[in-house]
């Protein structure tokens, strides 16, 4: 039965395996923790490991270790995590860091970010101590959810990110740059340029010197404000001081600088970019034709993405589709629909398949402008390459970014359309 049961287990057949255990009658404690318990523990089989914790229980043999292996099993399950932390101290067990550690990974990773902070304050004062790599995974879930907020969480990713960067100093575990980044990132994400620099600082005031890398965040999380003229302010000094910008920085700097629509700022960025001999990948080309497209310059963008082509950087199908959303916006910001619908018929002549959010940005354009014949013609179009489901109509999004004087009005790429 045991030599059964391991090798359906090392074949990962933890069912099977499981539900063999359960036919024998009646199981030592030690077979409940070898053949049952430890299984279900790594394997993420919460009613098994449940059951395993019972009999143990029943036995008499329950141990610490036992509800390590359990709340190990509840590692995606920050509710059952921490209710067998509860039923481990009722039984009078001592937590372990162990115990302690894996329910606060389960909270962090379901984003219970108020749990896990409370659990930390008992930890603190039982003197558990938190691994560093526990708090960069929290300080990661910070960014996670609209605003870096989720459920779970009262209070915002970026007051969170800062808390427990202090909890980590009042716990004597030094931050380091990969805590601070990820705290940066979150800033960034929903652009926060104060506490992006304010973390910055606190770097220097530790004695960690900021990289490229973190150099980069700080101007994506600036840039985030729209505030463009801080932005290059910004990368100015950072070049003044040494740091080497690279085409990262440039991907960020064009981003930014597109969102607004700031032609003039993109074309000296694309210079400086030559300047420091760094060549432009699909990304780079597609920043800067948003730029253009933003802007409604459509010949500008036209003009891009032949140099594209001809720096012998053709596209696969799916930058091919991130590139041509762009050219397609370019053409319905200047009012050239007709125009913009010619671009799926370049698609298909080249074998490139138009995806949804290109579908939807022209069908959604056409309709805009009143053209119901051309909006059902793309859109039975689309239906029969099975890029658009036959019961799922189009109509205008909430979330749209631009309008133009010819009235069509832009999607956001990714933007679903909907009945």
């Amino acid at each position: 039965m045991a030599q059964d049961m391991r090798k359906l287990s090392k074949e990962g057949r933890w069912r099977e395996a499981c539900a063999l255990f359960n036919t024998i009658k009646e199981p030592t404690a030690a077979q409940v923790r070898a053949l049952l318990l430890k299984n279900a523990a790594f394997n993420q089989l919460f009613s098994q490991a449940v059951l395993a914790l019972r009999q143990l229980r029943a036995l008499g043999a329950v141990t610490v270790r036992d509800f390590e292996l359990v709340i190990i099993a509840h590692r995606y399950s920050a509710r059952g995590a921490l209710q067998f932390l509860a039923e481990m101290d009722r039984a009078g067990f001592s937590w372990s860091p162990i115990a302690c550690g894996a329910a606060l990974q389960a909270c962090g990773v379901a984003g219970q970010l108020d749990d896990a902070m409370q659990l930390i304050g008992k930890m603190r004062e039982r003197s558990i101590a938190v691994d560093a790599a526990l708090f960069l995974t929290l300080i990661k879930e910070c960014g996670r959810g609209k605003d870096g907020r989720r459920a779970g969480d009262s209070r915002g990713g970026v007051v969170r990110a800062r808390e427990l960067l202090r909890a980590m100093e009042e716990m004597g575990v030094a931050p380091d740059i990969r805590h601070f980044n990820a705290a940066m990132l979150v800033c960034a994400a929903v652009g926060d340029a104060v506490n992006a620099t304010g973390i910055l600082q606190q770097m220097r005031d530790k004695g960690i010197q900021p990289g490229i890398r973190e150099q980069n965040v700080l101007l994506d999380a600036i840039g985030a404000t729209g505030d463009v003229e801080r932005m290059l302010a910004t990368f100015k000094d950072m070049t003044a001081t040494g740091q080497h910008p690279n085409l990262y920085t440039i991907n960020t700097l064009l981003a930014r600088a597109g969102a607004t629509g700031q032609c003039s700022v993109a074309e000296d960025l694309w210079k400086e970019m030559h300047r420091l001999k760094l060549e432009p990948g699909v990304v780079t080309f597609n920043a800067f034709m948003d730029c253009y497209a933003t802007a409604g310059r459509y010949e500008r963008a036209e003009a891009l993405l032949q140099e594209m082509s001809a720096a012998a950087l053709a596209p696969d199908a799916v930058t091919y589709n991130w590139c041509v959303y762009a050219l397609m916006k370019a053409y319905i910001v200047a009012g050239q629909v007709n125009a913009a619908t010619l671009i799926i018929n370049r698609m298909c002549a080249a074998n490139i398949r138009p995806d949804r959010p290109t579908w939807n940005q022209i069908i959604n354009a056409a309709d805009a402008v009143g053209d119901e014949q051309m909006a059902d013609a793309l859109y039975n179009d689309a239906r029969m390459l099975g890029t658009l489901e036959v019961e799922q109509p189009w109509q205008l999004s909430d979330d749209i970014k631009l309008e133009v004087a010819s009235g069509a009005k832009v999607l956001t790429r990714g933007t679903k359309v909907s009945e």
